[in-house]
């Protein structure tokens, strides 16, 4: 059997529930409205909001043809705007939903379902962080920014005395900014704490990190934060490595070490034959390429040429799959989708344990059991060279045979069995 850590699983558990948390802890603030049906070019978008994914607003728009709008975008009228050199008074203004209006656009219509709110700026933006926090495609740079940017204008408003302490706080002394701020968000409060240093770091190094490709790598962002000076940071960033653990999606941000004239890891074997001895085989690799294949020896596999986003998994499954934006999360919901019409019927993962990302939360959500190492895996280069990551690892089983699995990886790490919850799907942003 497994290696079971209570305080091990109930710490993981918090941190990939915390974002469907927020939004129902969230919602409680919001202000009721009336609901109703206004022209999309007559509501006003803020300048300076987040810019719009289009691959969001493409899915969205795909969404809502087959099922239509399940959630209206939230507006507040406010006066004093100004709309094509005119100052207008009662203008709907957006608070969330700009991907939604940028879908409905894409299909076509000219009028969106909206909820007015009675809210004034702090509490708009308010609404709209407690929006953005729930969206899977938030980096963690982003995540850490909006949620010091709620801790900043709530304790304004503590201090001001325009919220009341709430009766669910715990007895005692006034909480603080980031504590309050934690259990309204449904966070843990260190959590909250890494998330003010992450948000803290230099315009100069949030941009470097951008470059980089280290926006999404919360551990690398709290590295840099610990340098006072900006030009320390940036250099913890830019010396940072970042390790995958194969050839799987060449690219800029795929690959990144410390300029050692190699991009390409692989999985050591002793991990591919654990692999094996849970599974028996491995039909398909989906995410991998020639080089991978002399330890991996999939009946079937794809390259970044022959792409696996578009082929059937069926059968044994093994992924290790490309650790950039997006790819790892077009990867992990593909296979998703394939053990649940059944083509794949066992399937091992390999990621990093990144609990704070969304597409984390969609393993957890999924996976029958999970072993997070208890070291970090030392990846090899084709010359034979061993790795250094930057943090852990962890597997993540699909399948029948959760018992075999726990048993098989309890060598190299403490498995956990996520309780299931059934969660209701919506549409964000």
């Amino acid at each position: 059997m497994s290696q079971v850590d209570t305080r091990f699983i109930d710490d993981v558990r918090e941190e990939v529930r915390a974002e469907q948390r927020q939004k129902r802890d969230a919602a409680q603030n919001y202000r009721s409205g009336k609901i109703s049906d206004l022209l999309i070019d007559h509501i006003h978008v803020p300048v300076g909001r987040r810019a719009v994914d289009g691959s969001r607003a493409e899915e969205l728009a795909k969404s809502i043809s087959e099922v239509g709008l399940l959630s209206p975008v939230i507006v507040a009228r406010r006066d004093g705007i100004e709309v094509d050199g005119d100052i207008l008074d009662n203008v709907p203004v957006l608070v969330a939903g700009a991907h939604r209006i940028e879908a409905m656009k894409a299909l076509g219509h000219t009028f969106i379902r909206c909820q007015e709110i009675d809210a004034d700026e702090i509490d708009a933006e308010l609404i709209e962080i407690s929006e953005n926090l729930h969206r899977a495609e938030l980096t963690a740079l982003q995540r850490s920014e909006q949620i010091a940017r709620w801790i900043e204008l709530t304790t304004a408003r503590r201090e001001a005395g325009e919220i009341s302490r709430q009766p669910d706080a715990k007895p005692g002394r006034p909480e603080g900014g980031v504590r309050a701020a934690a259990r309204e968000l449904g966070l843990s409060e260190p959590d909250a704490r890494r998330a003010v240093k992450v948000a803290g770091l230099s315009a100069e190094a949030k941009a470097a990190a951008v470059d980089a490709g280290l926006d999404n790598n919360r551990t690398a962002l709290l590295a840099a934060a610990k340098e006072p000076e900006p030009e320390k940071q940036v250099a913890v960033l830019v010396g940072r490595t970042i390790v995958a653990a194969n050839e799987n999606a060449p690219g800029p941000n795929t690959y990144r070490t410390n300029f050692t004239g190699d991009n390409e890891w692989y999985t050591p074997a002793r991990y591919i034959e654990l692999a094996r001895k849970v599974m028996g085989s491995i039909d398909v690799d989906p995410a991998s390429n020639d080089h991978a294949q002399k330890t991996v020896r999939a009946e079937t596999y794809y390259t970044a040429e022959t792409n696996g986003l578009d082929k059937d998994w069926r059968g044994k499954v093994w992924m290790n799959p490309p650790y950039s934006q997006p790819e790892i999360v077009h990867f992990i919901d593909k296979l998703v989708e394939e053990y649940q019409s059944g083509r794949c019927t066992e399937a091992i993962v390999l990621t990093n344990n990144s609990t704070d990302t969304g597409w984390f939360g969609t393993l957890f959500e999924h996976a029958v059991a999970i072993c997070f190492t208890t070291g970090r895996i030392r990846f090899e280069s084709p010359k034979g060279e061993k790795a250094a990551p930057v943090m852990g690892q962890a597997f993540c089983y699909f399948g029948t045979k959760p018992e075999r699995f726990a048993e098989v990886f309890a060598e190299i790490g403490n498995v956990v069995m996520p309780a299931r919850q059934t969660q209701a799907a919506g549409q964000a942003a």
